[in-house]
């Protein structure tokens, strides 16, 4: 599911209608309480419907029926990364890279990066390009992981699903 015809060479193009889903991952990943998630991305600019700029997801782990439980990496609408981790809408973990990623007013593409969000038993630290970035936002916990989300029934890379259809996106 997901991919389609947005294969391009050995790469997928995750344009907006692509997505992978991750779902047969689902039993590792809700007893992981520490680990790295790392991805490259490259900023689109993409607007929503109502010329707002609009978040792009990397990577999401959510309840479906829960639209307050979640692990989500993205590209926030202002152009910083944010790594989220809340259950039943208590935030547990909520941190956004100082550097933006895309310019807000121009919205032209991005040149790739790499990040790495690592989470051990006492932190959660955001890597972008090799180097630790600065972080802003809330940890009411130091950590937040995969474990600290009851329930997680959808993976996927490219997009975000809820049960409030307006709070997913791709």
């Amino acid at each position: 599911e997901g991919a389609g015809e947005a294969m391009v060479g050995e790469t997928i193009d995750f344009d907006g209608d692509a997505y992978i889903d991750l779902f047969a991952a689902t039993g590792r990943l809700n007893s992981m309480t520490e680990g790295t998630v790392t991805a490259w991305f490259a900023t689109n600019g993409r607007r929503g419907g109502n010329g707002a700029w609009s978040d792009m997801t990397i990577l999401s782990a959510s309840d479906r029926d829960d639209e307050e439980s979640e692990l989500r990496l993205m590209v926030r609408d202002t152009g910083q990364l944010r790594f989220l981790v809340r259950n039943d809408g208590t935030s547990i973990l909520d941190l956004y890279t100082e550097e933006i990623f895309r310019d807000p007013d121009i919205g032209q593409p991005d040149e790739w990066h790499h990040v790495a969000v690592m989470v051990d038993g006492n932190a959660t630290t955001i890597y972008v390009d090799g180097a630790e970035t600065k972080v802003l936002g809330e940890a009411n916990g130091t950590r937040g992981f995969f474990a600290d989300v009851e329930n997680i029934d959808s993976v996927a890379i490219g997009r975000h699903f809820s049960s409030d259809t307006s709070k997913s996106d791709i």
